[in-house]
C-alpha cells in the first residue's frame, strides 16, 4: 500500500487531501480475522480545514485571496484530480482582479470577486489561466445553448430550438402521509418573475406555506445551466409536514432515461420507492440523465445538502433524513426532479433515529444547488465527471501567488488505529485483567500498564508493521483513558510511543476527551507529530446535547493554546447537519470527520455517494 495515491501533474511531494482510518484490532492480532474485518471496516475521513502541517490538506470551501503583482499578470490554475475528463463550468470566490481570463480550452471571468471559468480538462490534468482583458461582455454564456425566461417557466434552447423547459413549485402537504408521488400530483407552478442581474445571472423569488424561496440561475453557452435555491422557513412551524422543492422539466421526445441512485446505475426515470435499510444515509439519485430531441443528451445533477437539525427533548437530533432526499418520477415527456427536505423515512437507528416530517423552525435555512448540462456528442464518464466536480470536493488555495483550484482530491493516505493501553486489556466475558475499568471495548487497568515498559518491544514490533504496510498515521484512540495512570507515567509512555512513531516517519492523529489541561498538555507536548486532533470520540453521532456546545468549545480553543497550528475537529457519522449546527452555536472546528460503519455489498456501490457528499 503506497503512502501517497495519484499525486497530480507538477506535485512533487504527497499531499494528503482526505484520509482515512481503519478502526481494526491492534496490528498483534493481525490473521484470519482481521482480513475478515479488513473489508468491512469503520472508516473515518477528514476533510480539510485549515492547513498548517505538511500532510493535511487545503481549504475545504472556496477562500478570497489576493494576487499580488500587476493585474495584467493575474494568474488561475485549475486541477482536475479527477480520472475522468471533464468539460464544465465552474464557480468559486476569489479576489483575483475582474476581467476575463484565458488559456488553453479555457475561458472565464471574475466579476465582484467571483470566478466563473468554463474548461475542458482531460482526468488528471490541469489547464493555467491569464488576464487578458477588462470585463466585458458575459463570454460564459455565448454558445449554443440559451435560457429564456417566462411568466412560469424558464425555456432552454439549443441552436435557437427549444429544448423543453423548467417550472418550480414548493410543495408543502401539512400531514405524515405524504410522499414523492403526492408531490408530483400536487404540482402547480409557481409564478416567478425573473430578474437579469449584472453579472448574468437570473434572480427569481417567490413564497409560499410559509417559506421564502429565493431562485438563482446561471446559463452557460456550452450547454450548461447551474442553479441555486435558498430556502428559509419565514414563520413559525405549525407541526409535522411533507416539504419538497419540486422542478418539472418538460423535454418533447424524451427517451431513454437512466439514473445513478445511492452509486448504482440503472435505466428508467423513477428512483426507487423502497430504500435499503441504511440508505437513509445517503441522498438518493446522484444524477440523472435522458435522450432529448434533435440528437442532443440532457442531464440534472444534484449537490448535497444536509437537512437542518432539529431539538427533541433539548437534543439537537436529525431531522427527517441526513441529506436532503433526491428523488426523480418521469410522466411522458416530463421529468420531476423532487428535493425532499422532509418526508418519511423508515429507519430505526438506535443512536441516530430520524424524525420523520420533522418541521423546520423560523430562520432555519436550505441551500440547494444543482445543474442541467446539455451535450451532443456525450462521452462514457459523462455524467460521472458532472458529478465528481460539480458536487464533490472542491478548493481554493493561493500558491506562490497563484490562485490554484482544485478539483477532486489529489491523493489519499491512509492510517491505522492502534491504542495498545486500551486493547491490550480488552475483556468482554469476565475481567481477567487486574483494575480493569470496564468490561467492554476501551477499557484500561492502570494497574496493568503502570509496568507498560514490559510491553515496549511488543509495541515497537507493532508500530515497524504498520509502518512496512504503508500506513502515513497512527490513530491514538481514547487517549483521555491514560488519565487514570500516573501523570508522570502516563507521560513517560506517550514519549516513548510519540519517539518511536516519529523515528519510523509516522504521524499521529489523537482523540481525547478533556478536561482543557490535558488537552492543552497533549497538543502542545507533541505539536510536531500530532497530524490531526479529534476532540472527544465520533461525538455528533449522539446529537449536540445542552452544555455540548461550551465544554467543544473549551476543548477547541485548549489544544489551539497547546498548539496555534493544531487541526482540531469533530466526527459524526453522515449527520452533516450537525456541522451546519455546530456553525450556528457558534463552535470552531478546523475539519469534518466522518465515521461510517457500512458494510455489504450494496455500500461497495453507495459508500462512494456518501464519501463524496462529505468531501
Amino acid at each position: 500500500m503506497s503512502q501517497s495515491l495519484r499525486l497530480p501533474r507538477g506535485v512533487t511531494e504527497p499531499k494528503a487531501r482526505a484520509a482515512r482510518w481503519l478502526e481494526v484490532p491492534p496490528v498483534w492480532m493481525l490473521g484470519k480475522w482481521m482480513l475478515a474485518r479488513w473489508l468491512v471496516p469503520a472508516l473515518a475521513l477528514s476533510v480539510a480545514g485549515c492547513a498548517t502541517r505538511p500532510m493535511p490538506t487545503g481549504p475545504s470551501a472556496p477562500v478570497a485571496v489576493s494576487v499580488p503583482g500587476s493585474e495584467t499578470a493575474a494568474l488561475l490554475r485549475v486541477i482536475n484530480n479527477h480520472p475522468e475528463a471533464y468539460r464544465g463550468p465552474i464557480e468559486f470566490r476569489t479576489g483575483l482582479p475582474g476581467g476575463m481570463y484565458q488559456g488553453d480550452g479555457a475561458t472565464g471571468e471574475v466579476h465582484a470577486g467571483i470566478a466563473r471559468v468554463v474548461v475542458a480538462l482531460p482526468g488528471t490534468s490541469e489547464v493555467s489561466l491569464t488576464r487578458r482583458a477588462a470585463l466585458g461582455a458575459h463570454a460564459c454564456r455565448d454558445g449554443t445553448f440559451s435560457v429564456v425566461p417566462g411568466a412560469e417557466e424558464l425555456d432552454m434552447r439549443w441552436r435557437n430550438r427549444s429544448l423543453g423547459s423548467m417550472e418550480f413549485d414548493l410543495i408543502v402537504l401539512p400531514d405524515t402521509t405524504s410522499g414523492v408521488d403526492d408531490a408530483v400530483r400536487s404540482f402547480r407552478a409557481l409564478p416567478i418573475a425573473w430578474t437579469p442581474q449584472q453579472d448574468g445571472t437570473l434572480l427569481g423569488e417567490a413564497r409560499r406555506s410559509g417559506f421564502a424561496l429565493r431562485l438563482t440561475a446561471m446559463p452557460y453557452g456550452g450547454g450548461w445551466l447551474d442553479m441555486r435555491a435558498h430556502l428559509s422557513q419565514a414563520d413559525d412551524t405549525t407541526g409535522p409536514a411533507y416539504v419538497a422543492l419540486v422542478r418539472r422539466v418538460t423535454a418533447p421526445g424524451l427517451s431513454g432515461p437512466h439514473l445513478r441512485f445511492n452509486g448504482r446505475a440503472f435505466g428508467g426515470g423513477d428512483s426507487p420507492l423502497v430504500w435499503d435499510r441504511d440508505f437513509w444515509y445517503t441522498h438518493g439519485v446522484d444524477w440523472i440523465s435522458w435522450n432529448a430531441s434533435d440528437s442532443v443528451s440532457m442531464m440534472a445533477v444534484s449537490g448535497f445538502t444536509p437537512t437542518p437539525t432539529i431539538q427533541r427533548n433539548g437534543v439537537w437530533a436529525e431531522a427527517s433524513h441526513f441529506w436532503v432526499w433526491e428523488r426523480t418520477r418521469r410522466t411522458d415527456d416530463q421529468l420531476y426532479l423532487v428535493s425532499e427536505i422532509a418526508g418519511a423515512n423508515p429507519a430505526k437507528e438506535k443512536y441516530m433515529r430520524a424524525t420523520p416530517y420533522a418541521p423546520m423552525r423560523r430562520g432555519d435555512v436550505v441551500d440547494l444547488r444543482w445543474r442541467l448540462a446539455v451535450a451532443q456528442n456525450r462521452t462514457k464518464d459523462w455524467e460521472e465527471s458532472q458529478l465528481g466536480v460539480f458536487a464533490g470536493r472542491r478548493a481554493t488555495t493561493e500558491s506562490n501567488g497563484v490562485v490554484v483550484e482544485e478539483l477532486g482530491v489529489g491523493s489519499v493516505s491512509f492510517g491505522i488505529s492502534y491504542f495498545p493501553y486500551s486493547t491490550f486489556t480488552e475483556n468482554f466475558d469476565y475481567y481477567r485483567t487486574p483494575g480493569l475499568s470496564q468490561e467492554s471495548y476501551w477499557p484500561i487497568s492502570a494497574q496493568m500498564w503502570t509496568n507498560w515498559r514490559m510491553f515496549a518491544p511488543r509495541v515497537q514490533t507493532d508500530l515497524h508493521i504498520i509502518r512496512a504496510m504503508g500506513f502515513d498515521m497512527v490513530r491514538m484512540h481514547h487517549l483521555e483513558l491514560l488519565q487514570r495512570m500516573d501523570r508522570a507515567e502516563a507521560l513517560a509512555f506517550l514519549d516513548f510511543y510519540t519517539g518511536e512513531a516519529r523515528r519510523l516517519g509516522l504521524h499521529i492523529l489523537v482523540d481525547t476527551e478533556g478536561p482543557t489541561e490535558w488537552v492543552s498538555l497533549i497538543a502542545n507536548r507533541y505539536r510536531d507529530i500530532v497530524t490531526r486532533f479529534e476532540i472527544e470520540n465520533e461525538i455528533l453521532i449522539g446529537g449536540i446535547k445542552p452544555g455540548d456546545s461550551a465544554r467543544w468549545t473549551a476543548l477547541y480553543h485548549a489544544a489551539k493554546r497547546g498548539d496555534p497550528g493544531a487541526q482540531v475537529f469533530f466526527t459524526g457519522a453522515a449527520n452533516n447537519g450537525m456541522f451546519e449546527r455546530l456553525r450556528d452555536l457558534g463552535v470552531p472546528f478546523d475539519r469534518v470527520g466522518l465515521h461510517a460503519y457500512k458494510h455489504g455489498p450494496q455500500w461497495e456501490e453507495a459508500f462512494s455517494s456518501n464519501v463524496l457528499g462529505t468531501a
